[in-house]
């Protein structure tokens, strides 16, 4: 059964997962050069990988902010309904950041958030409990995020594990839930988006196909 034996080495290297996710980090110098400049939307193609990534500050008129160690947020000018109550560097109600990959969709696995930090105020024998949070929306998914699930200094990894041509982070309706955008990963070795109605096979579904493949060819030679 030498013949078997190559198979399932065959199927080895055919049906085991090969994922190499590539990361935007935005908390460096990445994301102060996307910020330079107190622009509203900019464009930035300084990773092969990603290609172009268009990011976009809401509302008209925002521009895009970043500081050091957390990544992008919004500034939104006072002179907008809702902003007068701003955190320069983060994103917050009403402010929504929004990004785009010029090439087309690509396979997002997850991103990173910052300054998530719940706040606890005082008021006079009460304790009022900010919870920060907001959510993350694609074509067909909206993912919640909370403060509650990140760590010690307000970081939080959020696994997206989606096709996407643009993502939007939008905080929840108040004030004081805002963060940051510290990161993208995507696995850059999944290029293109399955077609419609067109699942992409289970491994255990490749692995019967090649299987069947090669007993078909062994009996096909023991008539010849």
């Amino acid at each position: 059964m030498r013949w078997l034996a190559g198979v399932f080495a065959v199927v080895g290297l055919a049906v085991s997962p090969i994922s190499s996710a590539a990361t935007l980090d935005l908390t460096g110098a990445v994301g102060a050069a996307i910020a330079a400049g107190s622009a509203e939307v900019v464009s930035y193609s300084g990773n092969a990988d990603f290609g172009t990534v268009t990011f976009d500050a809401n509302p008209t008129g925002s521009d895009i902010s970043w500081s050091l160690g957390n990544g992008l947020g919004i500034d939104c000018p006072r002179s907008t309904a809702g902003c007068s109550i701003d955190t320069t560097y983060q994103i917050d109600y009403p402010e929504i950041l929004s990004l785009s990959f010029d090439s087309g969709p690509v396979f997002i696995t997850s991103v990173d958030l910052g300054q998530l930090v719940p706040s606890n105020f005082k008021i006079g024998r009460y304790v009022l409990h900010i919870d920060e949070g907001g959510s993350i929306e694609g074509a067909g998914f909206d993912i919640a995020f909370s403060s509650d699930d990140a760590d010690a200094q307000g970081h939080l990894t959020v696994d997206i594990n989606r096709w996407a041509a643009s993502l939007s982070f939008v905080p929840d309706r108040w004030e004081l839930n805002d963060f940051t955008l510290a990161g993208i990963s995507i696995d850059q070795t999944r290029r293109a988006v399955p077609a419609p109605g067109s699942p992409i096979p289970e491994p255990s579904s490749v692995l019967l196909m090649i299987l069947g493949g090669a007993l078909v060819a062994s009996q096909a030679r023991k008539h010849i």
